[in-house]
């Protein structure tokens, strides 16, 4: 037979009992503190106890002779009464038929906590926590003005927290207090305090670099490069990174950071592809260069620190020193190349061929 509850009041519990290909009977349970009463809708006589009622109360009493308590006063039934919103009926479970919402998880007026596991849980021992009021903070060091075009170096400084905790409110010196286990905590961090020694060690007297240094393979370039090669997975996983505007060395050696001229941003592990586009304008033919993440053009898309391209404060390090050369090149001629219609077969021969040989070029 199949058996669900259909509904409970305060002192009533209705079953329904239902064999195989036949209608489903109600089997109406009246409950007191001093008798229980069951009644059938079946044609069986009142006074006695038919096949359905019987299978209900066995199935009710079988695993828990006392069932019936639940709807003592206090008791479940009376909880689940005044607290609706947060009780559903299990229709297919007799003896649980009454079910807390899940969101509640364990209810403690149902089942109270025994709190000798607790007693044994706080003698555990447990791990003294200090708040940090310090952090590492690494600086990506370059000048913003095309005449102060030196190459880009990481320094870390000590950053001290604000109140809060959250965000840093004074720089130390570069490379000050740094070398310590409790900010080069992980072995990413020390890898990447080995690097910017490295990329400040190894700054060429010559400061300015152009495209021409570029184009004829300077290694002070090459090595640079590379080391934020290796620096960008480490980097792109450290809270604190800022963009700091003044790049010569007396500007964040001997003094703290000047924080009007940091700017803290992140970095990605993404590397752009570069792509050309020419557009028709009527009369005369632009040329324009695009930075592509995974195919999708980036927004408003700023040249910085050298081997970078920037959207607002996310930095994305360009895939080759061939990407920065182009990029350089472009910036010469201010990112767009303009050619009338009557010069393009030349332009196009001299120039576009040329590119196209390298990099896709759309043409719209």
């Amino acid at each position: 037979m199949q058996k669900r509850v259909i509904g409970y009041t305060a002192n009533q519990l209705i079953i329904g009992v239902q064999s195989q290909g036949q209608k489903e009977y109600k089997v109406i349970f009246n409950i007191s503190p001093d008798a229980l009463l069951v009644n059938c809708n079946c044609k069986s006589p009142k006074e006695a106890l038919c096949a359905h009622g019987y299978h209900a109360l066995h199935e009710l009493c079988w695993n828990n002779e006392k069932f019936f308590t639940i709807f003592a006063p206090e008791n479940l039934v009376s909880i689940a009464l005044e607290n609706k919103n947060i009780f559903h009926i299990n229709y297919s479970n007799l003896e649980k038929f009454i079910v807390p919402d899940k969101s509640l998880g364990h209810l403690y007026d149902l089942k109270k906590i025994e709190t000798t596991e607790l007693e044994q849980l706080s003698q555990l021992p447990a791990i003294a926590s200090t708040r940090r009021d310090t952090e590492i903070v690494w600086l990506l060091v370059h000048s913003s003005f095309r005449r102060q075009n030196y190459l880009p170096v990481l320094i870390p400084v000590m950053g001290t927290f604000d109140k809060s905790g959250k965000n840093i409110k004074s720089f130390g010196k570069g490379f000050a207090n740094i070398n310590n286990n409790s900010l080069l905590n992980t072995p990413d961090r020390k890898h990447l305090y080995g690097l910017s020694e490295t990329m400040y060690a190894d700054r060429p007297d010559k400061d300015r670099f152009g495209l021409e240094d570029l184009l004829a393979n300077e290694t002070p370039i090459t090595n640079n490069f590379h080391a934020w090669e290796q620096a960008l997975p480490m980097l792109a996983e450290q809270p604190f990174v800022y963009k700091y505007k003044l790049a010569r060395a007396r500007h964040f050696i001997k003094k703290q950071p000047n924080r009007k001229y940091l700017e803290r941003i992140t970095v990605s592990t993404e590397r752009p592809q570069l792509q050309f586009i020419l557009k028709d304008k009527g009369n005369y033919y632009q040329l324009s260069l695009q930075y592509l993440l995974r195919d999708t053009p980036i927004k408003s898309p700023i040249e910085d620190a050298m081997f970078f391209v920037c959207n607002g404060t996310k930095y994305y390090l360009l895939a080759s020193l061939r990407d920065t050369a182009i990029m350089h090149w472009m910036n010469s001629y201010d990112n767009r190349i303009s050619v009338l219609k009557r010069s393009f077969s030349l332009f196009e021969k001299e120039i576009l061929k040329g590119i196209e040989a390298i990099y896709p070029v759309a043409r719209r």
